[in-house]
C-alpha cells in the first residue's frame, strides 16, 4: 500500500505519514522531519542572539550618554608659566632684556620693574620715567635699598635729604640685564634692608663679525609725548667690543605744567685680554628738565581748563610738600655724568675686580619755596 505524506497545518516542520484505516477511520501517525526543524531551531537561536546583542548595546550607549552628561566638579585650576626673559632662583630674580617681554611697550626700566612679584612702582608721570618715580622692595622704598649700575651704587643724598634715583636719566638701550637681590641678607651690599637692584649695561660682544646690532626706535602718544632712541652694539677681532646708544624723550604732561624733556647718550668699550682678563670703560651723560606740577584751580585767575584740576594740598613731588603755581614756570634742570673703569680676571673659583668710578651731577632749580617766594638756585 503507497505511503503518504502530509504536513501539520498547524506545524509545518511537523510530517504526516502511515494513513491506514482502522475502523472505518483514517489514523495518522505523526512523523517529524528533523532537516526541517534543524534549521527552524537555528533560525531562531540567531534571532535571539541578535535580540539580545542590540538590546545589550543599546543599554551601554545609554549608559555612556549619562556619564558623559554628569559633571564632576574639579575645583579652581592655576596655570603658571615662566615669564620670557626672567629667571628666578633662590638668591635673585635676573632679568635678560633682549629676552623681556610684556603685555605693551616697553619704554622705561619703571615699565620693567612694575611686572616683577614684590616690587612696586609710584609713578608721578605715567607716560615716561620721571624723577618723581619711587621704587619699592616689600614696602621698603629707596632709602632702605640700594640701587646700582654694574656694582656700584647710583642713588645717593643730594635730593633734600632723600636717597633717590632719577629714573628718567637711565636709557632703556644701554641696559643688558638687571638683577633683583630681595632682603637685607647680602654680604656685599650691607646697606640693603629691602634688597639690591644692579643694572649691568652693555659692553660689547667678543666677536670678529663687522656687521653689528643696530636698533632705531621711535613712538608717539598722548599729551604730545614721544621717544627716540638708537643703538649700535658689536666687536671687532675678538679684541674689543663696543656698545653706544642715545635717546631723546619729551612730554607736557597730564598735569598742568608737568612737561618733561629728557636727552641721554652713553658709551661703553670693551677690551678683552689674555688669560680672559677684560678692561672696561663707560660713560653716560644725561640732562633732565623737568617741570613741577602747577596748582590748577577753579577759583583761580589764573585757571586753565585745557588740564584737570590741582588743588594746594596735594604732593607736586615725593620731596616737596608746598604748591607751585604756574606764573613763574617752576621746573628743574639737571645734568648727570657717570664714568667707569672696570678690570676683571679669572683666577681659580673665582674673579678678581676693580672698579673705578667717578659720579657728576648739577641741578638747577627755579621754584617757590614754602613761604610763597620765587627762587632760583
Amino acid at each position: 500500500m503507497p505511503r503518504i505524506f502530509l504536513y501539520h497545518r498547524q506545524h509545518p516542520f511537523v510530517k504526516c505519514s502511515n494513513l491506514t484505516f482502522k475502523g472505518g477511520k483514517i489514523m495518522i501517525r505523526k512523523s517529524r522531519d528533523k532537516k526541517t526543524q534543524t534549521l527552524w531551531m537555528i533560525l531562531l537561536l540567531t534571532m535571539g542572539i541578535f535580540i539580545m546583542g542590540t538590546a545589550s548595546d543599546l543599554c551601554l550607549a545609554a549608559k555612556k550618554v549619562k556619564e558623559e552628561a554628569k559633571v564632576i566638579p574639579i575645583g579652581t585650576i592655576t596655570v603658571m608659566a615662566p615669564q620670557p626673559g626672567v629667571e628666578i632662583t633662590t638668591e635673585k630674580t635676573i632679568i635678560r632684556m633682549d629676552e623681556f617681554k610684556k603685555p605693551g611697550e616697553v619704554r622705561t626700566i619703571t615699565d620693567v620693574l612694575t611686572e616683577i612679584g614684590g616690587i612696586d612702582v609710584m609713578r608721578f608721570n605715567p607716560l615716561m620715567a620721571s624723577p618723581g618715580d619711587e621704587v619699592s622692595i616689600r614696602g621698603l622704598n629707596e632709602g632702605r635699598m640700594v640701587i646700582e649700575i654694574d656694582g656700584r651704587r647710583i642713588n645717593h643724598t643730594g635730593h633734600y635729604g632723600r636717597y633717590i634715583v632719577d629714573w628718567s636719566s637711565l636709557n632703556m638701550d644701554d641696559i643688558e640685564s638687571i638683577e633683583i637681590i630681595r632682603g637685607g641678607h647680602s654680604v656685599l651690599h650691607p646697606f640693603a634692608i629691602g634688597g639690591v637692584i644692579n643694572i649691568k649695561t652693555k659692553k660689547g660682544k667678543k666677536t670678529d663679525e663687522i656687521k653689528p646690532d643696530v636698533s632705531v626706535k621711535a613712538g608717539y602718544g598722548k599729551f604730545d609725548t614721544y621717544n627716540l632712541s638708537a643703538s649700535v652694539n658689536g666687536g671687532t677681532a675678538n679684541t674689543v667690543g663696543y656698545s653706544f646708544s642715545a635717546s631723546k624723550q619729551e612730554t607736557d604732561g597730564y598735569l598742568r605744567n608737568n612737561f618733561q624733556e629728557a636727552d641721554s647718550i652713553n658709551g661703553h668699550l670693551t677690551f678683552f685680554l689674555p688669560n680672559d682678563a677684560t678692561l672696561s670703560l663707560g660713560a653716560k651723560y644725561s640732562d633732565v628738565n623737568y617741570g613741577f606740577p602747577v596748582i590748577n584751580d577753579p577759583a583761580r585767575a589764573d585757571y586753565d581748563p585745557d588740564y584737570p584740576e590741582y588743588f594746594a594740598g596735594r604732593d607736586q613731588l615725593r620731596h616737596i610738600d608746598w604748591p607751585q603755581y604756574a606764573e613763574k614756570n617752576p621746573h628743574w634742570d639737571k645734568h648727570t655724568s657717570y664714568l667707569d673703569g672696570i678690570f676683571q680676571v679669572p683666577i681659580g673659583p673665582g674673579t678678581i675686580k676693580a672698579h673705578g668710578y667717578f659720579t657728576g651731577g648739577r641741578r638747577w632749580t627755579s621754584m617757590y619755596s614754602a613761604m610763597g617766594t620765587f627762587t632760583r638756585e
